[in-house]
């Protein structure tokens, strides 16, 4: 094969070399992406659940404020109405959780 002949062939391996290599730097880049992403979900879990705890708290708390309220407990019934005011939705064990 002539020099001539050889040029097409080489281009397109350094062509084809390129390619792949841009290829593989996108997937280590990906990998590396994911790899943090996932550092950042664990992170966040004890958080979450802190919060998921205190939510949980703060509603066993304004329900049974709510049901000394409608037993007719009077510092209850205050509570629960500057609650209402303040816009926090208030009910009873009976009415379950929030969706």
């Amino acid at each position: 094969m002539s020099a001539r002949q050889l040029a097409l062939p080489v281009a397109v391996l350094i062509g084809l070399s390129a390619f792949t290599a841009d290829q593989i730097a996108s997937i280590l880049g990906l990998r590396a992406a994911l790899a943090t992403s996932a550092q950042e979900r664990a992170a966040q879990t004890k958080p979450l659940e802190s919060a998921q705890r205190i939510e949980r708290q703060l509603d066993a708390l304004a329900s049974g404020t709510v049901g000394l309220a409608s037993g007719g407990d009077p510092v209850a019934q205050r509570i629960a109405s500057a609650m209402q005011a303040s816009g926090i939705e208030l009910r009873s064990h009976q009415d379950g959780p929030k969706t």
